[in-house]
């Protein structure tokens, strides 16, 4: 029976992400918690992402983030937006 709940799965509460998705749902509003992009990315990235995937990167990223991606985060906001950022975490 669809809807029905495994016995011993009672009393596990639902994710944070269940609560923000139906949270946001209610109140009409962005869950930028979590993505549903309702279109395919573009071509290279998806090709790029398999690349990645294909090479054993496959869990989640360090809390304070691929040092690569905030050295080219802090790169981009330079050159188009004029703000110096440091990549380095404070707490590193």
């Amino acid at each position: 029976m669809p809807g029905r709940l495994a016995q011993r799965l009672r009393g596990i509460p639902p994710t944070i992400f269940t609560e923000m998705s139906a949270l946001a749902v209610r109140t009409g509003s962005v869950n930028l918690g979590q993505g549903f992009p309702d279109v395919d990315g573009p071509p290279g990235v998806i090709a790029e992402a398999v690349r990645a995937l294909q090479g054993g990167q496959n869990q989640y990223a360090p809390g304070p983030g691929v040092p690569a991606l905030r050295q080219a985060v802090a790169r981009h906001q330079q050159r188009h937006y004029g703000i110096e950022l440091d990549p380095t975490p404070r707490w590193w």
